[in-house]
């Protein structure tokens, strides 16, 4: 049985980004230095993609068999739990689009200050390949997710 919260999983979610994109000066400032004058590469892109997009199935692997995840995993969802540990999709999902949030929102900080630092790639990077591994996930893993319709207690 999901958790309900009074203003829902929707809104605790919606907070979440909100912080993130306010976090974007301090990101930035922590990190800049970091990727000051660097071009990412097509080699970099790629690693950054794939070791996030295969890792998440090798992660989702381990949790399919493991006995205290739940017997069926729901979909992702914005009205989900990300916290519930049963139900590992959820809070990869919330993940990704958490990296998503920052890169962008560092994008827009970057722009703003008049810099041409491309540390937001590198964010965007991990919320994109995040979020490709969850849909892989859905694929590989498809006879463990609920179908629309089905009782959710079954989780």
């Amino acid at each position: 049985m999901a958790t309900k919260f009074i203003f829902g999983w929707s809104a605790v979610r919606l907070l979440g980004l909100v912080a993130v994109i306010g976090a974007a000066p301090a990101f930035y400032g922590t990190m800049h230095a970091e990727f000051a004058g660097e071009r990412p590469t097509w080699s970099f892109v790629i690693t950054i993609l794939g070791f996030c997009a295969l890792g998440i199935p090798l992660v989702l692997s381990m949790q399919f068999v493991n006995r205290f995840s739940g017997s069926k995993w729901l979909r992702p969802s914005w009205s989900s739990s990300p916290l519930d540990l049963r139900q590992p999709l959820q809070s990869f999902h919330y993940g990704g689009w958490l990296f998503i949030a920052l890169g962008l929102s560092v994008a827009a900080y970057t722009a703003w200050i008049g810099s041409n630092n491309l540390l937001f790639v590198f964010p965007l990077l991990i919320g994109t390949g995040t979020l490709i591994g969850v849909r892989l996930s859905m694929l590989m893993f498809r006879s463990k997710l609920l179908e629309p319709g089905d009782n959710d207690d079954a989780a």
